[in-house]
């Protein structure tokens, strides 16, 4: 014999909508293509953001997990709102005949408990329709409450989380000085973690007055360490996606060089004196490494500052 079970008013709501959510998340064809669609462009986001996301899931498993549970949430309030306009629909048409249908919930037996509708249910009872989106309401702030709990479970391991290795300056090329053309300096940095990174430059390069005394050098650093930090609230340097272990470099460009100036340089006299920020993201963590250096002339010696060579 085939189970019944007839739902009143009060409790049919439940059950028919969650009958109604899960038909069309488990039956449809064209859901669980759209479902793919959604798992693929999850995937993919995950991979332009943070690189292969087998290589991420250690470090960064949240980061890499949270545009999945994005996509599911963004499913559920779809199905959810599909749901609560079927229903609403299907009940606005019973007639006074019983209508009966096939339930997901399962007897001991493994037999779907068939739902059936009787005939005091062919007209909308009051509240009936604020009930039904009452209830795809609820599901729908599960699945966004879910979704802003990814979120901040990525923020706060990428926050709190252990830093790995950043954007590591490499080597520095300095161009040979010749008067009458600008000085230029080129600093070639790697990206030393398992990360897609997008790279921004800033730089700035002056001809201070050489000085022996160290405490006479540390102020000529903290005032271009300053006018770099206002050229990187300014903004506008375009970002550059450098991939796991992959190169870049930024181009510094100073003064046109006179014949005075390169007397002074050749006489000791000046020093080019060149500093700069790369700056980067590495999920919705702000990262910074800067580099500080002293040119008297030849393009194979530099000299690091005493200040400002950090990776942060």
């Amino acid at each position: 014999m085939v189970p019944w079970v007839v739902l009143p008013t009060d409790i049919s709501i439940h059950g028919r909508f969650l009958d109604l959510f899960l038909g069309n998340f488990i039956r449809k064809m064209s859901h669980h293509l759209a479902h793919g669609v959604l798992a693929i462009g999850a995937l993919g986001y995950s991979w332009i953001h943070l690189g292969s996301p087998w290589t991420a899931w250690a470090e960064h498993g949240w980061e890499v997990a949270a545009p999945l549970i994005w996509a599911l949430s963004l499913a559920v309030c779809w199905h959810s709102i599909a749901a609560a306009r079927e229903l609403i629909s299907a009940i606005r048409c019973l007639g006074t005949a019983p209508v009966e249908s096939d339930s997901l919930v399962l007897t001991e037996r493994s037999v779907p408990y068939k739902i059936r509708a009787s005939g005091e249910l062919a007209s909308l009872p009051r509240f009936y329709s604020p009930k039904v989106w009452a209830t795809a309401i609820t599901v729908i702030g599960f699945a966004v409450v879910s979704s802003w709990g990814a979120y901040r479970f990525s923020l706060g391991e990428r926050e709190n989380g252990p830093i790995g290795p950043g954007m590591r300056i490499v080597a520095t090329q300095v161009f040979p000085l010749e008067i009458g053309k600008r000085m230029i300096l080129n600093t070639y940095y790697e990206n030393a973690g398992d990360l897609n990174r997008d790279v921004e430059g800033y730089t700035m390069m002056a001809l201070v007055k050489t000085k022996v005394d160290p405490s006479e050098r540390v102020k000529d650093e903290d005032d271009g360490f300053r006018i770099l930090q206002e050229i990187v609230k300014r903004g506008g340097a375009p970002p550059h996606r450098i991939p796991p272990h992959g190169r870049g470099f930024v181009t510094t460009e100073g003064a046109v060089l006179t014949e005075e100036f390169m007397r002074q340089i050749k006489g000791r006299e000046r020093s080019i004196f060149v500093i700069g920020a790369v700056i980067y993201k590495e999920g919705t963590l702000r990262r910074e490494t800067h580099y500080c250096l002293y040119n008297q002339g030849d393009p194979k010696v530099t000299l690091q500052c005493s200040k400002y060579n950090e990776e942060l």
